[in-house]
């Protein structure tokens, strides 16, 4: 599967809530996948077809990622599911900026472009997930 084969759902839009579910039934099998690049395209359309799942393996993903570069990737990704994380995956989400900002080297514009990514994904919390992140050690 490539990006040809994942365009039409993207270009026009969610389908109906059984094809949907046909989809996703077919797709979540290949995620992970054994390529970066099938990774990628996998993860942008099981986020779009809010999958449960995605944020559970796109974490996995994303932490056992060589690059910083791919980690970004899914960082991205994830940035705008609302619904299906536990707390956990929050503060492990959160964490990863607190560390990419520190550690990872990237052009002028770097820094800002993961705060904007750390931005859109803080505007998704509920204020439950707000309090709860601002209690433990990871600073929303």
């Amino acid at each position: 599967m490539d990006s040809q084969e994942t365009l039409p759902i993207k270009r026009m839009g969610k389908p109906d809530t059984e094809t949907t579910e046909e989809v996703v039934k077919v797709l979540s099998k290949f995620y992970p996948a054994k390529t970066e690049n099938l990774n990628r395209e996998l993860c942008q359309l099981l986020v779009y077809l809010k999958v449960p799942d995605v944020i559970t393996k796109s974490l996995a993903l994303m932490s056992a990622a060589p690059t910083q570069d791919e980690q970004i990737h899914y960082a991205f990704a994830l940035r705008n599911v609302k619904a299906g994380w536990t707390p956990m995956q929050r503060r492990l989400y959160f964490s990863w900026f607190n560390r990419a900002l520190r550690e990872y080297k990237g052009g002028n514009s770097f820094a800002k472009y993961l705060s904007n990514i750390r931005k859109d994904a803080l505007d998704t919390l509920t204020e439950f997930e707000s309090a709860e992140l601002a209690s433990s050690s990871t600073s929303p």
